[in-house]
């Protein structure tokens, strides 16, 4: 059996034709259409990568190359430069930890997770994270893919908060604050307000938030 026509997909997803199969109790779908994706490979290199505040990150996968499927960006930070405390709407997310050490808060839960260790955060479930080494190196996997959208589009109103002298959680707070939250909920984040954390994220550390 054979379907055609437009198929909602989250991102800018091309049209695709499906043909169901079936089986006994389960059925499946496949895709049909020739994939307009291009192969690739990409490495780290100087010039690839991207700073921002504080950050280098090299895109990896980003939703262009995947249908808006699949983000994968190799991200390095340090204490003093996590986000606040947030939540996505439709986006689950994977860290890879390559380098590093890192409290993990997801609602009732705190994770200490290393180097060698794999992190998986659901959607829809508050969270936030604490670097406990003087470096974090890790791969950030996101589906569907928004944090590579996010990344980009926050970029120049950090590095505006920067040239003024500002901190990386002045780029969260007053006035200026209110530019990059509305950025992140355009896609689907949403940042907790100082009595979100204290309910939703009890373990977190309340001079943080």
């Amino acid at each position: 059996m054979l379907l055609g026509g437009p198929l909602p997909r989250s991102g800018d997803v091309p049209h695709a034709t499906l043909r169901l199969e079936t089986f006994p109790g389960s059925w499946r779908l496949i895709r049909m259409d020739k994939s307009t994706r291009a192969a690739y490979v990409r490495s780290l290199s100087p010039e690839t990568a991207v700073h921002q505040f504080g950050l280098e990150l090299h895109y990896f996968v980003e939703g262009k190359d995947s249908d808006g499927q699949l983000a994968i960006v190799h991200y390095v930070s340090a204490p003093g430069h996590e986000p606040p405390p947030h939540v996505h709407d439709d986006e689950d997310e994977v860290f890879y930890l390559l380098e590093g050490e890192m409290d993990a808060y997801c609602g009732d839960e705190v994770f200490h997770v290393r180097g060698g260790e794999c992190l998986f955060l659901p959607s829809g479930k508050p969270h936030a994270w604490l670097i406990r080494t003087s470096v974090l190196r890790t791969l950030i996997v996101t589906h569907p893919a928004r944090l590579d959208r996010i990344f980009r589009e926050t970029k120049r109103h950090e590095d505006e908060v920067q040239a003024a002298g500002g901190t990386y959680r002045d780029a969260y707070e007053g006035d200026r604050g209110k530019e990059m939250l509305a950025i992140a909920a355009r896609h689907g984040i949403h940042v907790l307000t100082s009595e979100q954390v204290r309910e939703q994220l009890p373990s977190f550390p309340s001079r943080i938030s």
